[in-house]
């Protein structure tokens, strides 16, 4: 802090004082007006957001706007209502660079890039109608959902804090602290949050789903089965609550009661993103129940629904062209020339846990993590820094151009991202990173980390590929290649291509693991990958699923397999699906072949 300079909780007790005595002078505008401009400096004065919060009409800024602004601003706020973002697209921008002041605009605007997928422009918008206008919870709620999907959990619960500050008594704000007490690991607080949001609004669906979901999620399901009764009585026939009971009973292993239930569900009555999850759940009914023609058309459906944040095959196509195209570039690397030195002084060894999505990464992080001297950063996003300025077909150009003093600041970046996330790794502890498709980035990842050592996990290809297409993935660049399975396929192909071609022309350091051989003899599968990062296997480490149990949150799609005993049904089901693997097959069989499975 600068010599003269005022203490943050100085100048709150300041700007509140001040605050207190126009109040009391009876000028709420200029009370309002003073804190507005306190919280444009000091955004996350909390004491300051709630009292401007008590102001009511006068806590948002309102100019005066000429007829014609107005107009523009009326037809804005009403094509926002209507969902029509085309309209808010176009008009609220412009708008808002003449009257920059409009929050209710800059937040609608906000919704629209949402909407069509302009994540980063939505946070920038938000964050605008934010400093001019503090005490809009709609934004805030916005942007905690935002950050929830970035997987950044402190400023998702720093913006759902916010959004208490200046409406505490919106179940919504209830629901969003919930959500970001869970993704920081505070799970008693998440569920109070919830339980809060259903006192608040008894009869609100949404609120009820909320806990309903967490539970599920958290494997609570003797709670689940509670919260549900209290809300099939609050809101009877409640499609959203009837497909929760669909879930739960899945959950159970009640499939026939599953698909009673599911069936019975008005489905065409939710939102897109519910039907998706009645369309996986049913699927998941059907498979166990071995009905793979009404199986596979569920998933099916639920991967034609295209929710509001998926902006269609434009992320996708993008993803699969970044791999095609350090595809092509991949022989033009020469490590020869990479100066070896600065990232061997690295203190931690870091080993990278990588294969396509489905091929066990998780189960083997879940057995790994039982391990004492293990610290691990679980599908956490630690690459975005690593690979700024890499471009995709100029690979080996970039990283060849690389200065040691950049090396070494892209892996202090690297290890500051990897212990936000799973905390301070001890002395004695290695760091493992599971992700698994950082398979593609694998040449980046030892440029940066020249001792790297990678775990490749392997499944049968057709497995791996049909289990993506059957997964309800968060939507992003990479998984909504999933949403076809032919499509799946070809992402498989060129995937395993890379690594192949990073693998023979780096020397990389690698040990495969394969999943059907570990779910038959764990201990037997598991110890040479031991031997190679360099660990003994613990008595722990048998039962895995037991310390599973006890984790807090398992952030994956695996979350409802890792946490029970091994199992082997999963092996081999895609042959109850072989017919719909025609066109998916040339890009799989050269791959069943080469990892030497049986064709």
């Amino acid at each position: 802090m600068s010599t003269g300079s005022i203490p943050p909780f100085a100048a709150s007790a300041t700007a509140l004082g001040s605050a207190q005595k126009l109040i009391a002078q009876n000028k709420p505008a200029e009370a309002a007006a003073m804190l507005r401009k306190h919280l444009y400096a000091n955004p996350r004065d909390r004491a300051a957001r709630k009292r401007l919060a008590t102001l009511g009409e006068f806590a948002h800024p309102n100019p005066a706007l000429p007829p014609k602004e107005a107009s523009i601003r009326k037809r804005v706020l009403q094509a926002g209502l209507k969902e029509d973002w085309q309209t808010v697209l176009a008009s609220a921008e412009p708008l808002l660079k003449r009257q920059p002041l409009l929050g209710d605009v800059a937040v609608t605007l906000g919704k629209a890039l949402v909407a069509v997928g302009r994540i980063a422009d939505a946070i920038r918008v938000l964050n605008h109608a934010l400093r001019v206008d503090p005490a809009r919870p709609d934004a805030y709620l916005i942007l905690s959902t935002l950050f929830h999907g970035q997987s950044n959990p402190t400023e998702t619960l720093a913006a759902a804090k916010a959004a208490e500050d200046v409406a505490p008594d919106l179940p919504a704000t209830q629901v969003a602290l919930g959500m970001a007490h869970l993704d920081n690991d505070q799970v008693e607080a998440a569920i109070d949050h919830f339980r809060n949001a259903t006192n608040i609004a008894p009869s609100d669906p949404i609120a009820w789903d909320a806990w309903c979901r967490a539970l599920e999620r958290l494997n609570r399901l003797d709670d689940l089965d509670d919260v549900l009764k209290n809300a099939e009585i609050a809101c009877p026939n409640e499609p959203m609550i009837q497909l929760n009971r669909g879930i739960y009973l899945v959950r159970r292993k009640e499939y026939d009661g599953a698909i009673a239930a599911l069936n019975s569900t008005d489905a065409s009555s939710l939102s897109p993103g519910f039907q998706i999850v009645h369309a996986a759940n049913l699927g998941r009914a059907f498979d166990e129940t071995g009905v793979t023609d009404k199986a596979f058309a569920a998933f099916s459906k639920m991967n034609t629904v295209v929710t509001p944040l998926q902006g269609g095959a434009s992320g996708a196509d993008r993803f699969l062209k970044l791999v095609e195209d350090r595809l092509k570039g991949a022989e033009q690397i020469d490590p020869s020339v990479w100066d070896r030195n600065v990232s061997r002084n690295q203190d931690t060894p870091v080993v990278f846990m990588v294969g396509f999505p489905r091929s066990g990464t998780t189960l083997l992080e879940t057995i790994l993590l039982a391990h004492p001297k293990v610290s691990l950063a679980e599908e956490a996003p630690m690459m975005e820094k690593m690979q700024e300025g890499i471009r995709s077909d100029a690979e080996a150009q970039d990283l060849a151009a690389l200065s040691d003093e950049e090396i070494a600041a892209r892996a202090k970046t690297y290890f500051d991202g990897f212990q936000k996330h799973a905390g301070s790794i001890k002395p004695d502890q290695i760091a493992f990173d599971k992700m698994p498709l950082n398979l593609v980035n694998a040449a980046i990842i030892r440029r940066i980390f020249p001792d790297v050592r990678f775990i490749f996990s392997i499944r049968h290809p057709c497995d791996v590929v049909l289990s993506c297409f059957m997964q309800n993935f968060a939507s992003n660049d990479a998984m909504d290649n999933f949403r076809d399975l032919t499509r799946a396929a070809k992402l498989y192909d060129r995937a395993m291509k890379l690594w192949q071609a990073y693998r023979d022309q780096l020397d990389l350091d690698v040990v495969e693991i394969r999943y059907e051989d570990m779910v038959q003899e764990l201990q037997a599968t598991a110890t040479p990958v031991l031997d190679f990062v360099g660990l003994e296997w613990t008595d722990a480490m048998t039962d895995f699923h037991e310390f599973a149990a006890r984790k807090p949150v398992i952030r994956t799609a695996s979350y409802r397999q890792v946490s029970q005993k091994l199992y082997t049904s999963a092996a081999g089901r895609w042959r109850r699906y072989d017919r719909f693997f025609e066109d998916a097959m040339p890009y799989l069989t050269p791959w069943i072949e080469r990892f030497g499975y049986d064709t």
